[in-house]
């Protein structure tokens, strides 16, 4: 679809962040190279910059989905399959409810809700949802250590609640997107694109804007089109990549 080309785009863009990230991350933490910077706070706003990216613009491009259930079982299928590969082979990072189970779960969600002319009052409480709910797997009602009220609760580790948000002692995910918050952030494009006409002006002249011509904004699209099969593969070639690059 024509009016989705730079949204395509910034999802390739986020596409490849997150294989750089990716790439670092192989890099210390799976063939034990030490890096200082990488444990720096820039770092992580990187990765969340990432997570958010593809969470928000999922649920923006949810709005024109022609088989939402369907592309949420596809989802959820190819998350248990990571889950699946990295417990039988790569154990020290293992996956229990990555970014693909979330999308694919999100999804299934969303697709019960229908559309309503209330976005903005709801695209609101998504925000608040977000900064009260951030801290759970912390132990906290707030955000990013800002802490509003400690949960009521100490959590065993109960597969429910780690899906939900709240994870016990024990429970470990090398790529870990709860339900709580990152639904709010997915319904936030969700709603959000429904308050924006993407179907009237404001698109028509976003996409005209951007330079449709340039070689990197193709190949960004491009990318932001198959995304998917992209994140399948990227570990394996990367991993194979820097394995050779130590020896």
């Amino acid at each position: 679809m024509k009016r989705l080309a730079m949204i395509d785009a910034y999802r390739g863009f986020a596409l490849v962040n997150m294989i750089a990230y990716h790439g670092f991350y192989d890099w210390v933490y799976i063939l034990s190279m030490p890096l200082a910077w990488f444990s720096t706070i820039g770092v992580y706003i990187w990765q969340q910059f990432i997570v958010f990216s593809f969470v928000l613009i999922s649920g923006l491009v949810f709005n024109y989905a022609k088989h939402p259930r369907k592309r949420g079982m596809i989802l959820c299928f190819w998350g248990f399959f990571l889950t699946i590969c990295t417990y039988f082979f790569v154990p020290q990072e293992l996956i229990v409810f990555g970014i693909l189970s979330f999308l694919g779960s999100a999804m299934l969600i969303t697709s019960m809700l229908g559309k309503n002319k209330h976005t903005a009052v709801i695209s609101f409480f998504c925000v608040v949802g977000f900064l009260f709910t951030e801290g759970w797997q912390n132990g906290y009602w707030g955000f990013y250590g800002i802490k509003l009220a400690a949960l009521a609760f100490n959590p065993s580790d109960n597969l429910g609640l780690f899906i939900l948000g709240i994870p016990g002692i024990s429970n470990y995910s090398a790529d870990y997107v709860p339900i709580f918050p990152w639904i709010f952030v997915f319904w936030l494009g969700f709603f959000g694109g429904q308050m924006v006409n993407y179907h009237g002006k404001i698109c028509s002249k976003t996409v005209n804007i951007a330079s449709k011509d340039a070689w990197w904004y193709k190949n960004l699209a491009f990318l932001g089109r198959h995304t998917l099969i992209i994140y399948l593969l990227h570990q394996p070639i990367l991993y194979f990549l820097l394995k050779n690059i130590i020896k």
